[in-house]
């Protein structure tokens, strides 16, 4: 859902509004689980989908008299782009941003993956750590709606940026499902 325009001086902020028909529609590859503003765009993650919009985006140009002018459309969101309909994330606590781009966990297919600007990096396959992903089961593939996707409860995955490190921490719960404990 989208809030209203925010005009300047007004009374009762228009951005605490949120209209009936006030919406801006993606393609179905499942429910957004995941918006991340990274760059000055917007990405979004679905179950089977990344994909990414501007806001209000502008162009600088120059006049014949040299002087620079901006150009801007004044709608909010413009048309969304699809980097990946293929692959996503179902899990909301599995995707973080870093500067080199956005890392994230595919439950479905059990692959990380990194986004940045118009690429979706396979990394655990360029790592070689695919095989050892596959094997993963348990509470790790199941969606919020079933209980899962829950760091606090030990189900589903979390990712991290450790800034101290540079790195992007992966932690898998809910892994090995009780049969395999006994």
């Amino acid at each position: 859902y989208i809030s209203n325009v925010k005009i300047n001086s007004e009374e009762i902020d228009s951005w605490t509004k949120f209209g009936v028909n006030n919406f801006y529609d993606v393609d179905d590859y499942g429910p957004i689980n995941k918006v991340i503003n990274w760059k000055d765009d917007v990405y979004f993650f679905q179950d089977k989908a990344v994909g990414k919009y501007s806001i209000n985006p502008r162009a600088v140009t120059s006049t014949d008299d040299g002087i620079p002018t901006e150009l801007g459309s004044a709608k909010g969101f413009q048309d969304h782009a699809y980097i990946s309909n293929k692959h996503g994330s179902i899990h909301q606590w599995a995707i973080t941003d870093t500067d080199a781009g956005i890392y994230y966990f595919d439950g479905i297919h059990k692959k990380i993956f990194r986004t940045n600007t118009d690429t979706n990096q396979p990394l655990s396959e360029m790592r070689g750590v695919h095989g050892f992903l596959k094997n993963f089961k348990g509470d790790i593939s199941l969606r919020k709606e079933n209980g899962g996707d829950n760091p606090i409860v030990g189900r589903g995955v979390h990712v991290v940026r450790d800034q101290i490190n540079n790195e992007v921490i992966f932690t898998f719960l809910g892994i090995f499902t009780a049969s395999v404990l006994q």
